[in-house]
């Protein structure tokens, strides 16, 4: 029997949200709430392994504004920065992952 791939969709808890760090880049924009995208649901998707009995799956958040791409920061509701999509790493607030996100830009030239 063949296994096929499926996606669940599970409502988000209130005050998640995604960041996008291209809105701090040039460094002149200042971080406003309206920056936030909310999360309104979490979406699954499930994959079955290739020549295994397993699956893998892989989480994402489902936003208002449509999930524009993989460079995107999950904003917790106390503020902090659990996941900096590419990057991998955490931020204890938002001002520092802006701060962050300034210096990174502003070293590539």
């Amino acid at each position: 029997m063949k296994r096929e791939a499926f996606t669940t969709i599970i409502p988000a808890q209130p005050e998640w949200a995604v960041l996008y760090p291209e809105l701090y880049q040039d460094g002149d924009r200042d971080f406003k709430f309206t920056d936030l995208d909310p999360i309104i649901a979490w979406g699954i998707e499930t994959y079955p392994l290739d020549g295994e009995d397993g699956y893998c799956s892989f989480t994402y958040p489902v936003t208002i504004g449509n999930l524009r791409h993989d460079k995107w920061m999950l904003v917790e509701p106390d503020g902090s920065i659990s996941h900096a999509g590419s990057l991998g790493i955490g931020f204890l607030s938002i001002r520092e992952a802006i701060d962050f996100i300034r210096k990174a830009y502003s070293e590539r030239g």
